[in-house]
């Protein structure tokens, strides 16, 4: 699927997560599971200016990862770069950045059609868990994608 046209994310509670797990099983099922490791340097400069430098690792493969403030009101720049090993440290606009955390995402994602998919994140940082659900659906299945997450959080008490 290319970008979705409707990528609400909404924060859940432990139990909603396993609960939405239970409930979606049905559905067809694929599981990803991915680390970003993110860098940056000692006094911050990077996330001042609100850069993200990771490298991502999935599927055995690693993939070096730039996100930048886009133009208003259009999401985040995003610029891929190879990675053969993971780096104890990564250089860039002339700053060194060092490892400073890892993110691991186990991502489960159900397709309700074949245009629209529910995804459930489980993250892990630092020694904490959040977890969260999406749906991703092009513009032609935004009325149903709707439908699905009032209906989702209507069951669940899922914040609106």
């Amino acid at each position: 699927m290319s970008r979705p046209d409707y990528e609400p994310e909404l924060s859940l509670k432990r139990e909603q997560y396993l609960e939405l797990l239970e409930l979606l099983s049905p559905l067809p099922t694929r599981t990803l599971v991915r680390t970003d490791y993110y860098y940056d340097s000692p006094d911050r400069w990077f996330r001042s200016r609100q850069i993200a430098l990771c490298v991502r690792e999935s599927g055995g493969r690693l993939t070096g990862i730039v996100r930048r403030p886009g133009p208003t009101g259009q999401g985040c720049r995003v610029t891929d770069f190879p990675v053969t090993a993971l780096p104890p440290a990564l250089l860039l606009h002339g700053r060194p950045a060092w490892l400073v955390g890892s993110l691991q995402t186990r991502r489960t994602i159900f397709a309700l059609t074949d245009a629209i998919l529910i995804q459930l994140d489980e993250n892990r940082w630092l020694g904490t868990r959040n977890y969260a659900l999406k749906i991703n659906c092009p513009r032609h299945a935004l009325p149903t994608a709707r439908g699905v997450l009032l209906l989702l959080q209507r069951l669940l008490a899922l914040p609106g």
